[in-house]
């Protein structure tokens, strides 16, 4: 009997998140779990391939058999309840806003998070100091918007809890946290809306910190380019992302992504062609 890998996806019902279980699901070696606030809408958001084909019908009974709902909000959960939960996950992505989310251990598990290109790099030197009229549109942000607050503390904490355990390893019990900070553009909902831009090129906002070698459309970088460059990225292609860190080999996550923050944005249409 094959083993397979255990991921669990956090707000599975989510925009981004249904397309997160669907790629697992597809993959057919993964054991998905999927913190829902609601069973249907889930089932009802998934392409488990029901139709008369026998073949299609052996697939889908695969994908139902791979797929572990869990019916409740993340805010709602205990740390018992969460280690439960995340027992033997390679893995634990996060398309939910809750700053809850900020919790867990480390134990070989991946912790991936989804936030925006609006959220600076903690260390202060990664991302480049903003001008001073985004600084002040994050301010408003950070007043108005309590996802964006969220968001920047959760990635703070990340950040805060690496240093510490660079500073003092031998103080924590635990194995050090695991986790990649995923940082998208504007989202779009539609993959096809991917091909409505102007063709601007930011190129005084990046730097490559992986190179991408994929047919998806987005491409990778090490900090956000400006929050009024234009810059969509697709949910679907966030979703394709997220599901390549949490299965790329060991090797690969350790070398390009653990402890990053990479920006993800839509391959320029101009760079094409």
């Amino acid at each position: 009997m094959v083993n397979l890998r255990k991921i669990l996806v956090v707000g599975a019902t989510g925009a981004t998140g249904k397309h997160v279980v669907q790629m697992l699901l597809d993959r057919g070696d993964t054991t998905v779990v999927a913190l829902v606030r609601s069973k249907e809408k889930m089932m009802n958001l998934l392409d488990l391939d029901d139709d008369n084909n026998d073949e299609k019908n052996k697939s889908k009974n695969k994908k139902i058999d791979n797929l572990i709902l869990e019916e409740a909000a993340i805010a709602e959960l205990g740390t018992e309840k969460l280690q439960d939960l995340t027992k033997g996950c390679q893995a634990v992505i996060s398309d939910d806003d809750d700053d809850n989310n900020k919790g867990g251990k480390g134990g070989g598990c991946r912790f991936i998070v989804m936030g925006s290109d609006g959220i600076t790099h903690p260390d202060g030197v990664t991302d480049p100091k903003r001008p001073y009229m985004e600084r002040f549109v994050l301010f408003l942000l950070r007043k108005l918007l309590p996802p964006h607050a969220d968001n920047e503390m959760t990635a703070a904490y990340l950040y805060q809890q690496q240093q510490q355990e660079q500073q003092e390893p031998s103080s924590s019990p635990s194995p050090s946290l695991d986790w990649c900070y995923v940082r998208p553009g504007d989202l779009i909902d539609d993959k096809q809306e991917k091909e409505d831009d102007n063709g601007d090129d930011n190129s005084d906002k990046k730097e490559k910190v992986c190179v991408n070698d994929n047919e998806e459309g987005y491409e990778v970088f090490d900090r956000p380019g400006s929050l009024f460059g234009g810059d969509n990225t697709a949910r679907y292609d966030v979703a394709a992302f997220m599901t390549t860190l949490a299965t790329v080999d060991q090797e690969i996550w350790k070398e390009r992504y653990n402890h990053k923050m990479p920006a993800i944005y839509q391959k320029n249409k101009k760079n094409n062609e």
